[in-house]
């Protein structure tokens, strides 16, 4: 994971500090959850971390129209979480709703997600979001073990960057 989080700083610096195609659009900052339906699986864990800060940065529109995000937050299990999307968004009067398809490291707590890239420890997470000014709300479906239905709600700031 430390590894994965440095390699994911290193790309973020060397992006920023290149060409302006290469300089990323828009700066997501997840700042808390809350996490409807779920029960935590890990044995003494009584509730999610739902205090969610972090650092993620979109280039906007690129290959096929699609929005590319890198960065990492801190997770529901407390731990920190390197972060790679895709989503595609379309601007419906002052709002922005997209799709988004999420790849996150969640070390060995991916052994309690039903999706994972291959036998690694990065979770795909399917959601929908909606951007309002400087604000953002993810929802991402999440069936619990029990076979109920359940969901968390992202929430969190984002600024476009040099426009």
């Amino acid at each position: 994971m430390k590894h994965a989080f440095a390699t994911l700083l290193g790309l973020l610096t060397a992006t920023s500090a290149s060409a302006d195609g290469w300089s990323p659009d828009r700066l997501y900052i997840p700042l808390a959850s809350y996490h409807y339906n779920l029960t935590p699986p890990n044995p003494g864990q009584t509730s999610w971390n739902e205090f969610n800060p972090g650092l993620i940065f979109t280039w906007e529109e690129r290959l096929w129209t699609l929005d590319y995000s890198a960065g990492a937050l801190l997770n529901s299990y407390e731990d920190v979480s390197a972060l790679f999307s895709v989503g595609k968004f379309w601007d419906v009067g002052q709002v922005a709703l997209g799709a988004v398809v999420s790849f996150a490291d969640y070390g060995d707590n991916s052994r309690h997600f039903d999706v994972t890239l291959g036998s690694s420890d990065f979770v795909v997470l399917p959601g929908v979001q909606l951007n309002y000014r400087n604000v953002f709300v993810q929802l991402v479906p999440a069936p619990q073990f029990n076979g109920e239905s359940g969901a968390v709600f992202g929430f969190g700031a984002t600024f476009a960057l040099g426009q």
